[in-house]
């Protein structure tokens, strides 16, 4: 059978995508989580997939029952060393445990992306720090979410001031549901938004200037999921709050 390497992060992002979509499906693959030993985090993406299922092209839960007695998930490692390094970040682990409810090995190695790889630390070592896991732990606060910067498929990068700029600019409340973080939780949701690219990056084949003002906008944690739900389907802001429009007249009948 030929089973094809992954060529470029493009391939390995859609991957983590579906990876993540068919495990929400409860598909087979929730039977194979705690086999996994290799790990992998996106940062942009917030999501995690194990390497022997994101090394190769075009992979599916079926395609992974299929092949799997031909899959050697020391070849995948090797190929993604490429994209990746390890990390060692004790809050980014609790994070994976949580997001598949426990259902993971207890022995792991965790990987980030080589370009988000300096950002991720340093969050790691401000909550080692102060022992406040609001930078870091996203199923807490979401913090790591909220830091969208530059991004793209070829490793740009990004500028922190972009963020804290259009923070200014827009302010801390969600922009298609009008969720605010602070009312809700108080003083441990104080000053905590995510930042969304109107454009998204993965889309460009250059780098470009950000204009805060105009490509960032704020959205809560659950509407900036919902606009990346599908890979090849990334909703506008306008087309994220019909949706949530419509629904509310669905409720209200």
């Amino acid at each position: 059978m030929n089973i094809v390497f992954v060529k470029n992060i493009r391939e390995v992002k859609h991957n983590i995508e579906r990876f993540n979509e068919e495990i929400d499906q409860s598909s087979p693959l929730n039977k194979k989580l705690k086999t996994f030993q290799q790990w992998y985090y996106v940062k942009e993406l917030n999501l995690f997939a194990p390497s022997k299922y994101i090394g190769y092209q075009n992979m599916n839960a079926h395609l992974y029952e299929k092949v799997l007695p031909f899959l050697d998930g020391r070849e995948t490692v090797e190929i993604l060393k490429k994209y990746f390094q390890q990390i060692d970040c004790p809050n980014l682990e609790q994070q994976l445990r949580e997001h598949f409810e426990g259902r993971i090995r207890r022995k792991i190695k965790l990987n980030v992306l080589k370009s988000e790889h300096a950002l991720i630390e340093e969050e790691c070592l401000k909550v080692n720090d102060n022992g406040n896991n609001q930078q870091s732990n996203v199923e807490d606060d979401g913090n790591t979410e909220g830091m969208q910067r530059v991004r793209d498929t070829t490793y740009y990068e990004r500028d922190s001031a972009n963020r804290r700029r259009a923070i200014e600019i827009h302010g801390l409340q969600c922009k298609a549901c009008g969720f605010d973080f602070e009312k809700t939780y108080g003083e441990r949701g104080r000053g905590f938004i995510e930042v969304h690219h109107i454009e998204p990056l993965s889309t460009l084949n250059k780098t470009m200037k950000i204009n805060p003002k105009t490509d960032l906008i704020p959205l809560c944690a659950n509407c900036h999921r919902m606009i990346h739900r599908k890979h090849d389907e990334v909703l506008s802001i306008e087309q994220l709050r019909n949706l949530i429009e419509l629904q509310k007249s669905f409720n209200e009948e």
